[in-house]
């Protein structure tokens, strides 16, 4: 009974990180795609 509750406030506190570090992820993401995108596009009109 003991692990379980443990396991269940270990992903409460954990979930309430990963939504912050999850929105950084996709916006870190979405700036590296782009910035991919535009070197691809550029090397592709080069």
């Amino acid at each position: 009974m003991s692990k379980p509750k443990k396991g269940a406030a270990v992903p409460v506190r954990r979930r309430h990180v990963d939504k912050r570090t999850l929105f950084v992820r996709i916006v870190a993401g979405a700036i590296a795609l782009l910035m991919l995108g535009s070197i691809a596009l550029s090397a592709v009109f080069l």
